[in-house]
């Protein structure tokens, strides 16, 4: 015997909402009418494309496991903290003249649990240049993207963009990941190297502001 039930509803409480079929329209029902008390999982959400979470810059640190200072040395980053009446803060490489140097640091990021899985993910260097006007016969920026396991193991490096080439204008330089395994909880472990060789007898050194992770989440 089928069965039916009255409902007894306002005009407001049904207003602008399409109804086919017995089914309210998905572009009907807008965050307006949606009560603060509604449990929604996060699935059900609208995803928001390339939402950005910046570094801790300050907490990164040279590939040696040391904290970067204000003075650095061969092989380190130095940080520019800037200071009061500024409050500027960029990270500068070792300085080049009439040869190479080679700068990394490395960064741990954790993916939030807003991320949603196996969609669109990059790291975006900020703000990126060679400072000192130098010839530069290399200029380069990489990254190395590895996700680790609970005891701090690592797969293959998930960035798949190659080394890029910067120069003297400020410039931010985007490496995409092959996203497919990734998930909310995981971690990374992000090594940004930079190779900087100046030709004659000019001092010049890189440069950048940041390094900012850009996600697709839900929620």
């Amino acid at each position: 015997m089928p069965f039916s039930r009255r409902l007894s509803v306002s005009t407001s409480e049904i207003e602008d909402l399409a109804v086919t079929n017995g089914k309210i329209a998905n572009t009907t029902i807008t965050n307006a009418k949606i009560n603060a008390s509604a449990a929604i999982v996060r699935s059900k959400l609208a995803q928001e494309a390339l939402v950005s979470y910046p570094l801790n810059i300050m907490e990164a640190r040279n590939e040696n496991g040391t904290i970067m200072d204000s003075t650095g040395g061969a092989g380190l980053f130095s940080i520019n903290s800037g200071g009061w009446g500024s409050g500027a803060i960029s990270i500068v490489g070792e300085t080049a003249t009439g040869n190479k140097k080679t700068d990394t640091l490395k960064k741990e990021f954790a993916i939030p649990p807003e991320y949603d899985a196996a969609q669109d993910m990059r790291i975006v260097v900020t703000g990126l240049r060679a400072v000192g006007g130098g010839g530069l016969s290399t200029a380069t920026v990489d990254l190395l993207v590895y996700e680790l396991s609970n005891i701090g193991g690592t797969a293959a490096d998930i960035c798949d963009t190659a080394a890029q080439t910067f120069d003297g204008t400020a410039t931010d330089y985007v490496f995409n990941m092959v996203e497919t395994n990734l998930v909310a909880g995981d971690k990374l472990s992000i090594l940004l190297k930079i190779v900087l060789e100046e030709d004659g007898t000019n001092p010049t050194y890189a440069q950048f502001g940041g390094v900012t992770v850009q996600l697709d989440i839900q929620g």
